[in-house]
């Protein structure tokens, strides 16, 4: 028991690191599948990052120093295919899900760890 306590902050850490890991590829692979299509620039540049404990996605699509992704995503630009709003809209619709991710990767290494 003594040792599962000890190894409790390792496992809790590595079951979130884990779990954000799965939550970043999700949500970009999801915001990929809806951001608008137009020639496949946008898509293409949607990327992810896990940073402490917070998961960021980004979409850039700049050609001739006119970002697309913010002028669809947050300005008046419509989107003529997909989801205007890619990033905002995959996160709500996966939230529940992803949360579930990271429970289960955190049970899983305190088992690991001995705690039953």
């Amino acid at each position: 028991f003594a040792r599962a306590i000890k190894q409790a902050p390792d496992a809790v850490s590595r079951g979130i690191q884990t779990g954000l890991r799965d939550v970043k590829n999700d949500w970009q692979a999801e915001a990929i599948d809806i951001a608008p299509l137009k020639d496949g620039t946008l898509r293409q540049q949607i990327d992810g990052d896990v940073k402490g404990l917070e998961v960021e996605i980004t979409a850039n699509a700049v050609r001739d120093g006119f970002n697309y992704a913010y002028y669809i995503h947050e300005d008046a630009g419509k989107a003529v295919t997909g989801e205007k709003k890619f990033l905002d809209v995959s996160a709500q619709q996966n939230e529940g899900k992803w949360a579930k991710w990271l429970e289960d990767e955190i049970e899983k290494e305190l088992k690991k760890a001995g705690w039953r």
